[in-house]
């Protein structure tokens, strides 16, 4: 499942879910991701517009639950969270490397909710 809206005039959020085929009850839960990307002043910026945009990156993670998976709810949920916190932080360092004149504020690793 993937998706990618505007939010605003200044905001695109990108989210996808997937399933894990090749674990205990993959077929039971979903693990989503959400990526806000927005245009931010700079810091030190005096709101004229001038010069390089600033991006806010936030980036978060969850788990939905199709059908139950008893005792195993919160060992799958707390592995897919920190799974997905190292694929986070990988393509944050992507985007980095790429954009190296733009400053980024970057947040990674919450929940949705």
């Amino acid at each position: 499942i993937q998706r990618a809206c505007r939010d605003g005039a200044r905001a695109m959020v990108y989210e996808e879910g997937s399933m894990a085929h090749d674990v205990p009850c993959g077929n039971r839960f979903i693990v989503s991701t959400r990526w806000r990307v927005e245009a931010a002043e700079p810091s030190g910026g005096n709101g004229s517009g001038a010069g390089a945009t600033a991006l806010a990156i936030r980036a978060a993670t969850g788990v939905e639950f199709l059908k139950g998976c008893n005792m195993l709810t919160g060992a799958i949920r707390g592995g897919a969270i920190k799974e997905m916190r190292g694929c986070v932080a990988k393509h944050l360092e992507i985007a980095k490397a790429h954009l190296p004149r733009a400053p980024a504020a970057v947040s990674a690793g919450g929940a949705i909710g």
